[in-house]
């Protein structure tokens, strides 16, 4: 029976190592998943009638196949900018609204709650801004998306 005791305690710390390997993996792979592929585009740009005046249409989009942007907000600097309002949107049943977006000293703020994947959510905003070349930085941040740094170009041209 003493001969027994030392491999039953090998045998024991085998079985101990394997379950703490097994156990890693699977905290490895069941940690939440980030949005890596959050983008910002410069959908339309119509110029009004005084011609430093811009409706400028920004499409936020989520690339992800298959994750949901959670509780996010994206911040679009716009230095050398004046921004006016934001433009109601209207969504697919004809019904007006106007998007969560907030302004700031040099910049405007979008936030949202849910974007899912592969899809995109327009803001209008109406600005002034003399015509020329502008890039514009913007970052994200949210409850799962992986923090982003990216620049978004705004040509302003007159008809």
């Amino acid at each position: 029976m003493k001969d027994l005791v030392p491999v039953v305690g090998t045998i024991s710390s085998i079985i101990g190592t394997i379950a703490a390997i097994i156990a890693a993996y699977y905290s490895f792979k069941s940690r939440p998943r980030k949005v890596k592929d959050l983008r910002v585009k410069v959908e339309e740009i119509t110029s009004l009638d005084d011609e430093d005046r811009w409706d400028i249409s920004f499409a936020f989009c989520n690339g992800e196949e298959s994750l949901i942007a959670k509780n996010g907000i994206v911040v679009v600097e716009t230095e050398g900018i004046g921004l006016i309002k934001v433009n109601p949107v209207q969504d697919a049943s004809d019904i007006f609204g106007a998007p969560s977006v907030a302004f700031d000293n040099n910049s405007f703020n979008y936030s949202f709650k849910n974007l899912k994947p592969e899809t995109k959510r327009i803001v209008s905003i109406k600005l002034e801004a003399k015509p020329g070349d502008y890039l514009l930085q913007w970052r994200a941040n949210g409850e799962n998306i992986k923090k982003i740094n990216d620049e978004v170009e705004l040509k302003l041209k007159n008809n």
